[in-house]
């Protein structure tokens, strides 16, 4: 029984899919610098999925009580396609709420996309829409380091 139990584990931990050290940057409540907090996420089978995922989790929020929500809750994915390097996000008009979010919501894609870059290096460009449109202020985004406390 223990060597069958033992075959199972083993077997389990072998095919099971790998966990994922990922940062996430909130804004501090005392300031708009961004703070990383680690979090160990599935890998799931495609870059695709892996922003998805990292993507809700930003939008779900800090666990951290001293850091702030970077998105409105407001904000929904609507859909990622990833083709050669390239990612292509777009958020629901949620996003263009006012309230908890300490950014206007510009701001607050340049940070989401330093999230998704810092996490994501080998990704190419990043563009990030709204309800599937190009925001005012353009919606390819590169990794801006400054932001970052």
């Amino acid at each position: 029984m223990f060597l069958f139990l033992l075959l199972v584990s083993l077997v389990l931990f072998l095919t099971g899919r790998p966990w994922a050290r990922r940062t996430l940057f909130f804004p501090q409540i005392s300031s708009a610098k961004l703070v990383g907090e680690t979090r160990f996420l599935p890998r799931r089978r495609s870059l695709d999925q892996d922003v998805q995922l990292l993507v809700e989790e930003v939008i779900l929020g800090p666990e951290l009580p001293m850091h702030r929500p970077l998105l409105p809750r407001e904000t929904r994915l609507i859909s990622v396609l990833a083709r050669q390097r390239r990612v292509y996000l777009s958020l629901s008009s949620g996003i263009l709420r006012p309230g908890q979010s300490p950014f206007e919501p510009e701001a607050a894609l340049q940070a989401l996309s330093n999230v998704i870059l810092f996490n994501f290096p080998r990704i190419r460009r990043l563009e990030l829409l709204i309800e599937g449109q190009v925001p005012s202020g353009g919606s390819v985004f590169r990794f801006q380091p400054k932001l970052l406390k």
